[in-house]
């Protein structure tokens, strides 16, 4: 191909302003139903390199005082494939330009006569869908045990109360096992997740949980989490490697039971033998027997809400 060795005339730029010029007989890719892969080759100067870097893999965005209550966190996603916003940066790989130079893309040697590294880089760079969040679910039933009591009515419509007590009865309770997992978490960010999680962990909703597909007020119970570090190739400022990133899954369970009434009944509804129906349940402190949180508040970029910083 020709290399125009003036960047300032390049075309092309990314959204940070970083010209780059296409290579030859690229892109390419393939293309499916509910898939996508795309290859790109481009030379970008070699002063560009940890700035092509960062806007391709960049960290998770603060406003506000990091720490602090008016704290905002914006979740960063990888650099988009140019015409196909759906796939993201998956992976780059360099090599000097042209070839026959060794190349120094992190400027280490800096008393280097000039000439001495390839002035260009040629990245090979690949893009595929990288959902930030996913959601899945799995239905299930909890079996619930209930006291023989009620009336028997045959095909006449003749009806009597039932008098042998034995009668195994059982009643299936639809649940739905939630997983929500995060795949990359910024080490800013995740001592805040973290203290909602701790916080809001054993707790119902207290309204519709958007990620989970407006799942009804009351009816969503926090149940557990996992995690685990991610140690990368990132540093600090100062050189330092920075704090690893963290892969995230949060446990929910749904439990929505419709009462003959038509309400939905939820965690704190219990079956109720005398009554025939789910109802509220108070513990003697007049609470009930799961505490409520606004779990939408795990999948904002928010500061630790006020009654999370109370450990209400």
């Amino acid at each position: 191909m020709s290399l125009n060795e003036d960047p300032s005339t390049w075309r092309l730029q990314t959204d940070g302003g970083i010209k780059y010029k296409l290579f030859e007989d690229h892109p390419r890719g393939s293309i499916e139903s509910e898939d996508g892969r795309q290859t790109e080759q481009i030379i970008i100067q070699s002063v560009d390199w940890q700035a092509f870097l960062d806007e391709s893999f960049p960290r998770m965005g603060t406003w506000g005082t990091e720490g602090g209550s008016d704290a905002q966190y914006e979740f960063a996603k990888n650099r988009q494939y140019p015409g196909l916003t759906s796939l993201r940066t998956s992976r780059v790989d360099h090599e000097g330009f042209p070839p026959g130079l060794p190349s120094d893309p992190w400027q280490v040697d800096t008393d280097a006569p000039d000439g001495t590294y390839s002035e260009f880089l040629l990245l090979t760079i690949e893009y595929m869908p990288m959902p930030f969040l996913q959601t899945s679910a799995v239905s299930g039933t909890d079996l619930l045990a209930l006291p023989a009591r009620g009336t028997w009515e045959d095909a006449f419509g003749i009806s009597w109360d039932i008098e042998d007590l034995n009668i195994p009865l059982t009643q299936l309770v639809p649940e739905i096992e939630w997983t929500v997992r995060w795949s990359r978490v910024d080490s800013t960010y995740f001592p805040i997740l973290l203290s909602k999680i701790r916080s809001m962990i054993g707790k119902s909703n207290t309204l519709p949980v958007a990620t989970l597909r407006d799942a009804p007020a009351e009816t969503v119970l926090f149940v557990g989490y996992n995690f685990k570090d991610i140690y990368g190739w990132r540093v600090e400022p100062n050189g330092e490697a920075s704090d690893p990133a963290v892969e995230v899954e949060m446990k929910f369970l749904e439990k929505r039971v419709v009462d003959g009434n038509g309400d939905t009944r939820g965690h704190n509804h219990i079956y109720r033998p005398d009554f025939g129906q789910f109802q509220l349940l108070l513990k003697p402190d007049g609470l009930p027997v799961y505490e409520s949180a606004d779990l939408n508040e795990l999948f904002t970029g928010n500061a630790v809400p006020a009654d999370v910083e109370e450990g209400q």
